[in-house]
């Protein structure tokens, strides 16, 4: 099943329009959130079938928001975004704590996100 519904949480609002756009172009609902505390908000409302979090948030960064998203709902797949190439947090992100797969910022060059079609 391809998701319906996507939360993009990430600080830098440049970074939340561009996935949010190349996502609405795809077909997707997107869900927007500026921090943690927010991502978390919009998940315990909203059936969020793929979550893409930035690592390092305000108030809740996106390994805190991983983990309680997966408390919340064990079938949200999480992606997690990084600027910050610090593979052993990536590393724990998806094998401890079940992220899906993460994305190394910049995002230069992004077009489309296919990874969320061979998945679902």
């Amino acid at each position: 099943m391809v998701p319906q519904n996507i939360l993009v949480s990430d600080d830098e609002p440049p970074i939340r329009e561009l996935l949010k756009l190349v996502l609405q172009s795809e077909g997707y609902n997107v869900f927007i959130a500026s921090d943690g505390v927010e991502a978390l908000e919009i998940v315990k409302k909203t059936p969020i079938d793929v979550a893409i979090l930035d690592i390092r948030m305000p108030r809740l960064n996106g390994i805190g928001v991983l983990k309680e998203i997966k408390t919340i709902d064990p079938s949200i797949e999480v992606i997690i975004i990084t600027g910050f190439a610090d593979f052993e947090s990536l590393r724990k992100a998806m094998v401890e704590y079940g992220a899906f797969d993460y994305i190394l910022k910049p995002l230069k060059g992004l077009i489309s996100l296919p990874f969320l079609k061979k998945r679902f």
